[in-house]
């Protein structure tokens, strides 16, 4: 499933965090660039992208249903929305069994399972982990 969706998020976490939180104040018609105006463009593609791979914005920008369930201002559903759709869209990771797995073998999964290598994948890795950390998910 994972391969149909794209590349895995590789936005930093604290602008994916800070765009939810944005959007939980109202999502508009259409989530494209111009829905982060303080952006640069490629920070705005790498979030669009990532919201793609997540399953929040159609491939032509519509906001989706996850998204509405996501983009809620409580912290904690939100929090509780995001861990299920990182368990979803992540399960080659989850698969790994997450508190016994090398930063070796999470680097290796991530690369085969998500088309990402080199720094983006670093940053992938950085972004899974932050958001894994957000949502309370055990971490070796």
């Amino acid at each position: 499933m994972a391969e149909e969706s794209g590349t895995a998020v590789y936005v930093s976490w604290p602008t994916f965090k800070n765009a939810i939180e944005h959007l939980a104040e109202g999502i508009p018609n259409q989530v494209d660039r111009t829905a982060f105006p303080g952006m640069s463009g490629g920070v705005q593609s790498q979030l669009l992208s990532g919201l793609k791979f997540l399953g929040l914005i159609t491939a032509d920008h519509q906001p989706t249903d996850a998204l509405h369930d996501l983009a809620v201002p409580d912290e904690t559903v939100r929090k509780e929305r995001l861990k299920a759709l990182l368990q979803e869209r992540y399960s080659e990771l989850f698969a790994l069994n997450l508190v016994k797995a090398t930063p070796q073998q999470l680097g290796a999964r991530m690369g085969e399972a998500y088309n990402v290598s080199g720094d983006t994948k670093e940053k992938a890795i950085r972004f899974f982990l932050s958001a894994a950390s957000y949502v309370g998910v055990e971490l070796s």
